[in-house]
């Protein structure tokens, strides 16, 4: 089930259904989360970004401070 999550949040174009993918990851608690979501904020679609940058902020990753900061420019 996490694989097909990770999947959804990767390929799928419809922003609402990676959003929902991110939240039941989170959720889950999957293992290499906090990796994918420093992936994830670099897509195109706000909404998927804030998203990420939200669970990363929940999450406490270190990693994703960077992904933030790196984000900041947008």
């Amino acid at each position: 089930m996490v694989g097909a999550l990770v999947k959804v949040v990767e390929t799928d174009k419809n922003p609402t259904v990676r959003i929902a993918a991110i939240r039941s990851l989170n959720r889950l608690g999957a293992p290499g989360l906090g990796a994918l979501l420093t992936k994830v904020v670099q897509y195109d679609a706000p909404m998927v970004r804030t998203e990420a940058y939200q669970t990363l902020g929940w999450l406490g990753f270190p990693q994703g401070v960077v992904a933030m900061a790196n984000g900041l420019s947008d």
